[in-house]
């Protein structure tokens, strides 16, 4: 009463995507040991963070936040016998918004290095901006896509899942070339911009870190690349231990990496000292822009 009776192929359909379900489960084990290693980073992040208050690292922190809760989301999932489908979609949904945000925290070290680059020359904030807004824009738009992705994955309708899997497909796309870019600006910005405003040695230290991280990046969107466009490789790498090898295992590193670097004491605080020397001397761009370096960075 009320319904009607499920056919034959509806069965089928579900059945199928039960079993998708299924092989997507991880195991509890490895999940432990990513919830303590996102720990560790939670609060190396968290001591840099808090303690410098930079945009960079506040939201590097967030970034291990989110990872540390979807690996506990991950643990009761691999346990769970019942409610599985929610479980799955809240450690999916948090798996995109940290890859939001570890994306959106590269974007912003690399924003804050060339400002400091650039700092002195003329118009120097809007050089390049119109290819950093679309940075920013893409960043946004294809992690909304990876949302909705997450959300149709693990439906019970073939039709959601499908649609799922194509936006998931172009979202792994769309990641995939934002890091390309961001590495290719990198080298670009080092070579480009006149060493005299600076002081080179400082633009080479960060140049080398902040080309690692997305790097690491890099390593998990080729690994999703080979899962969901090569049927060939896809049941190879489907193995749970590939994930953890080539998506979860370069994130930990990169931010025990930006943990342990000490931006602050490389660039930022020499931003801040550039800042007050121009204010100190009555420079045009101190008087008309009332506001430190520390606020001006934090506010992009």
């Amino acid at each position: 009463m009320g319904g009607h009776p499920e056919t034959s192929g509806e069965k089928h359909e579900s059945e199928e995507l039960n079993e998708i379900l299924l092989r997507s489960a991880p195991t509890t084990t490895p999940s432990v040991v990513f919830v303590i290693m996102f720990s560790i980073t939670t609060l190396l992040l968290a001591y840099r963070g808090l303690g410098t208050l930079r945009a960079f690292y506040l939201r590097l922190l967030l970034f291990s936040l989110t990872r540390d809760i979807t690996f506990m989301f991950r643990m009761a999932w691999s346990s769970s016998h019942s409610e599985t489908q929610q479980i799955a979609v809240a450690a999916a949904v948090f798996e995109v918004g940290g890859t939001f945000l570890v994306l959106w925290a590269v974007y912003t070290l690399l924003e804050d290095w060339r400002l400091f680059l650039l700092y002195g020359a003329p118009n120097y904030k809007k050089q390049g901006r119109k290819l950093l807004f679309f940075i920013r824009f893409n960043v946004m738009s294809f992690s909304a896509l990876s949302l909705i992705a997450a959300a149709n994955e693990y439906s019970r309708k073939m039709k959601d899942y499908d649609l799922g899997v194509l936006l998931r497909k172009i979202s792994i796309i769309g990641f995939t070339a934002i890091l390309l870019l961001i590495l290719g600006l990198i080298p670009y910005y080092a070579s480009t911009i006149p060493a005299v405003y600076h002081h080179i040695g400082v633009r080479n230290k960060i140049a080398l870190p902040l080309f690692v991280g997305p790097l690491l990046l890099l390593i998990g969107r080729v690994y999703q690349i080979a899962l969901y466009f090569s049927p060939k490789l896809s049941d190879v790498v489907r193995n749970q231990w590939w994930y953890y090898l080539f998506v979860t295992t370069p994130e930990v590193l990169l931010c025990f990496m930006y943990g342990i670097i000490n931006f602050e004491k490389f660039f930022y605080l020499k931003y801040d000292e550039l800042v007050n020397e121009e204010e100190h001397k009555g420079g045009d761009e101190g008087h008309k822009e009332k506001v430190t370096a520390s606020e001006f960075l934090s506010q992009h």
